[in-house]
């Protein structure tokens, strides 16, 4: 955050992408179904058949490799792993309020969600019409889109 204050303009604006704690990504799919699922990828061909799904077989094998291994990860580790790929290092959710005070030091202009990925629901997600994937995606989306000002001329 000190680096785009650092180099925004006064009165520039920046539009950010966040993950949004509120979404049907995080609070029920990461926190609850995929670990249910990543037991799931232990049981013979359970790949091969979440594949035909539509999930991809490679991200699969990585996250099943992952679950073998003797520990046990912690919640910040679990939410990495499932947001942007199983090797990812690092990434963080946040609420309306945790993005304000992410851009307190802006005046924050808008905040929106939206983005319900239809397709990490398999066949259920495919038979969703357009129109439902966008309300998911605006009243639970994955995106919070922050718009803010640098304060100043």
């Amino acid at each position: 955050m000190r680096e785009i204050r650092r180099v925004l303009k006064p009165g520039g604006t920046v539009l950010a992408m966040l993950y949004n704690r509120n979404s049907v990504n995080y609070a029920l799919e990461i926190r609850y179904l995929r670990k249910l699922g990543v037991q799931l990828l232990r049981l013979p061909g359970a790949i091969g058949f979440s594949a035909e799904l539509g999930l991809p077989r490679d991200k699969l094998e990585r996250h099943r490799q992952l679950a073998q291994q003797a520990y046990r990860m912690s919640d910040q580790e679990w939410l990495s792993r499932n947001t942007d790929g199983p090797d990812n290092p690092y990434s963080k959710v946040y609420d309306e309020a945790e993005a304000a005070a992410l851009f307190a030091e802006f005046d924050v202009v808008s905040q929106q969600v939206f983005y319900f990925n239809y397709e990490h629901w398999g066949p259920l997600g495919r038979a969703l019409s357009r129109r439902m994937v966008d309300v998911l995606g605006k009243k639970w989306g994955w995106h919070r889109i922050v718009h803010a000002r640098k304060r100043g001329k």
